[in-house]
């Protein structure tokens, strides 16, 4: 029997996620139900067109941008999956970070200080987030 003859225990694969590929997972989450709960109907798009659009917007930001919208995505997905069901999320609930909640919480982060003191963990991103 090879390693594909079993499955492995999901707190194993849970285990093995970077901090990346938490991010990008909770972000594509939120971004399809926000498009699939908010339907445009002025355009076209797809979800994917929309991802590829936002992954591309943040790629050109810098890196203490794209760290602060991660740790956003990481709360919001947290607050709103962690411990409901999706019937019970209100549906106003499922936003993706605005301009202006990714400035703030840069703000906050600067007025932190340096990573590594122990006060607040979910400050470090990895640096290739959205690259």
């Amino acid at each position: 029997m090879g390693l594909r003859d079993h499955l492995r225990p999901a707190n194993q694969i849970l285990g093995a996620y970077t901090s990346t590929m938490k991010v990008r997972l909770a972000y594509i989450r939120l971004e399809v139900v926000h498009h699939y709960l908010n339907p445009d109907p002025a355009t076209n798009l797809s979800q994917w067109d929309i991802i590829d659009r936002r992954l591309e917007f943040l790629r050109r930001q810098s890196l203490n941008y794209k760290q602060a919208y991660a740790r956003l995505i990481i709360k919001t997905d947290r607050e709103l999956f962690g411990d409901f069901e999706f019937r019970d999320i209100p549906r106003d609930a499922i936003v993706l970070p605005s301009e202006s909640q990714v400035q703030q919480e840069i703000g906050a982060a600067n007025h932190v200080g340096p990573v590594g003191n122990g006060a607040n963990e979910t400050m470090v991103v990895d640096q290739d987030v959205f690259m």
